[in-house]
C-alpha cells in the first residue's frame, strides 16, 4: 500500500535545457536571429511536455513533495519525479506546527530498475516511532528531491527524438492556433516516449 499522491512544487529548474538553441535552428533548418526568443520558447514548451507524458525530469532539477502524513511504516513516500538522485532531507511540521527534519537514519531511499528504472521511494524503517504531525495543516510532510537525468548530454536518445519532434510541430504551425500536436506526429512521439512512461504509480509498485 502507497502514499496518495503527492502535491509537488519545482524549486530549482534546470540550468539548461536538453536541446540549445543551435541544435534547435539546425534542425528546424533557420538561420537568422529574428526568431531565436520564439525558438527558446518552444524548446521549453517541448520540455514540460514530455516531461509531463513521461512524468521523467530531463535534466536536473529539485521539487518538494508534499504529503498529508507519514501514515504508518507500511505505507513508503512515493517520489513522482524520476530519474531520482537524491532525497536532499524531508520536514514535517510537528504537533505545535513547528519546523522539524526527520532524521536520515530513520527512512532508507530506494529506487527501482527494469522498466520503471530511476523511479524511487522512501521506506520508514520499522522500529522508529513516527513524530505526531499538526492537524491544520493539509501537507504537513515535504520531501525535497533531486531528480533528472543530469546534463543534457544524459538524456535519452529516445526523448530527444521526441522533443525534436514536438519542436518541428511547433513551429510549423507557429503562425496557427496550436491546440495538438498533428495525429502523425503524436504516433511517432507516443512510440519513442512509450518505454521511459509510467502510468499511475500505484500499478507499477503495488507488487513491492
Amino acid at each position: 500500500m502507497w502514499q496518495s499522491q503527492p502535491n509537488s512544487t519545482l524549486i530549482s529548474a534546470p540550468s539548461t535545457e536538453p536541446l540549445t538553441l543551435a541544435e534547435a535552428k539546425l534542425f528546424l533548418r533557420v538561420d537568422t536571429t529574428a526568431e531565436n526568443a520564439l525558438i527558446t520558447g518552444m524548446i521549453v514548451a517541448a520540455r514540460q511536455f514530455v516531461e509531463t507524458y513521461t512524468r521523467r525530469s530531463l535534466v536536473t532539477q529539485t521539487w518538494d513533495c508534499k504529503y498529508q502524513g507519514f501514515m504508518d511504516t507500511r505505507r513508503p513516500l512515493y517520489v513522482p519525479h524520476a530519474p531520482l538522485q537524491s532525497v536532499t532531507s524531508i520536514t514535517y511540521l510537528d504537533e505545535d506546527g513547528d519546523a522539524q527534519t526527520l532524521d536520515s537514519s530513520y527512512y532508507s531511499v530506494r529506487t527501482f530498475s527494469g522498466p520503471t528504472a530511476g523511479r524511487g521511494y522512501v521506506e520508514l524503517n520499522d522500529d522508529i516511532a513516527l513524530p505526531s504531525l499538526y492537524t491544520d495543516a493539509l501537507y504537513p510532510v515535504t520531501m525535497r528531491v533531486v531528480c533528472g537525468y543530469g546534463a543534457a548530454a544524459a538524456v535519452p536518445d529516445g526523448l530527444k527524438a521526441a522533443l525534436y519532434l514536438m519542436l518541428g510541430d511547433l513551429y510549423e504551425q507557429r503562425q496557427e492556433t496550436m491546440t495538438s500536436v498533428s495525429s502523425k506526429t503524436q504516433t511517432t512521439m507516443e512510440r519513442l516516449m512509450s518505454p521511459y512512461r509510467s502510468e499511475e504509480h500505484t500499478s507499477e509498485l503495488q507488487s513491492h
